[in-house]
């Protein structure tokens, strides 16, 4: 689901080029990868890096295949990857100045990803995440809780009964007024009953909120003792299916027609 919802960004490692980019990533083809991978691994480690996080690093990484190392390494320097197109999705970023980082790099990277959650650190390596697992692990967390609280959501709701009772909830639903107030509360976006072609016997609720904490408002209001009585009178049953919004892909854009 992150994948799709915003990007997290570990760690920032300067190359001034694309030349030098390109002569790094291939550094590690030859039959020397392993004595490549070596030294570089080396060069991450901070004045402040445990010996421990070195020596894990040490034991395990210089132990890549040579094939799985090159091609990983081609793949990420490869030029069509290296844009300076803006990403418009929430992304957090941190970085250590053990990287080489430049001093205008928080400027740079705001201009790539203007949703940005910046930390940059002084005293650690490269290996962030072991380094500084408990400040790692608590930015990242309150990252994604507060950009999930931020989010639009639609809740799909099947509303399921029999002899046209879900039909009828949602009519009483509408001329009860309830809709419309439901509508008129700050944070909804969209709160829309369709009827199955295929079951007569289900309706759908699309029900949109600019965020979480626009539908814990909503679930707080009176209007919710409302809406349990009638599907009580009704007794109808729901299915619930919650949403959350990603960029649409391109590859799918040729199959919409607007």
């Amino acid at each position: 689901m992150f994948s799709k919802l915003y990007t997290i960004v570990f760690f920032v490692y300067r190359i001034t080029t694309m030349e030098a980019v390109e002569q790094f990533g291939h550094s590690f083809d030859g039959s020397d990868c392993r004595e490549v991978i070596t030294g570089f691994v080396s060069s991450l480690a901070g004045k402040e890096t445990p010996q421990w996080v070195t020596d894990y690093a040490m034991s395990v990484m210089p132990e890549t295949p040579q094939y799985v190392a090159s091609s990983t390494m081609q793949h990420l320097v490869e030029r069509k990857w290296w844009t300076n197109r803006q990403l418009s999705l929430p992304v957090m970023v941190i970085c250590t100045q053990n990287s080489g980082l430049e001093a205008d790099n928080e400027q740079k990277m705001r201009a790539l990803y203007p949703q940005l959650d910046y930390t940059e650190l002084k005293d650690c390596g490269h290996f962030i995440h072991m380094e500084q697992a408990e400040l790692f692990n608590e930015k990242l967390k309150e990252f994604i809780t507060k950009k999930e609280k931020e989010m639009p959501i639609t809740v799909n709701i099947k509303y399921t009964g029999v002899d046209g009772n879900a039909l009828k909830f949602a009519e009483e639903m509408t001329t009860s007024g309830t809709v419309a107030a439901i509508r008129a509360e700050e944070g909804n976006l969209r709160y829309e009953y369709y009827r199955s072609l295929d079951d007569p016997e289900t309706i759908l609720l699309i029900d949109s909120w600019a965020s979480q904490e626009a539908i814990d408002r909503h679930h707080a209001t009176p209007m919710m003792a409302t809406i349990a009585a009638l599907r009580e009178k009704y007794d109808i049953h729901m299915t619930v299916t919650r949403y959350s919004p990603a960029d649409q892909p391109e590859a799918d854009s040729r199959f919409i027609r607007k």
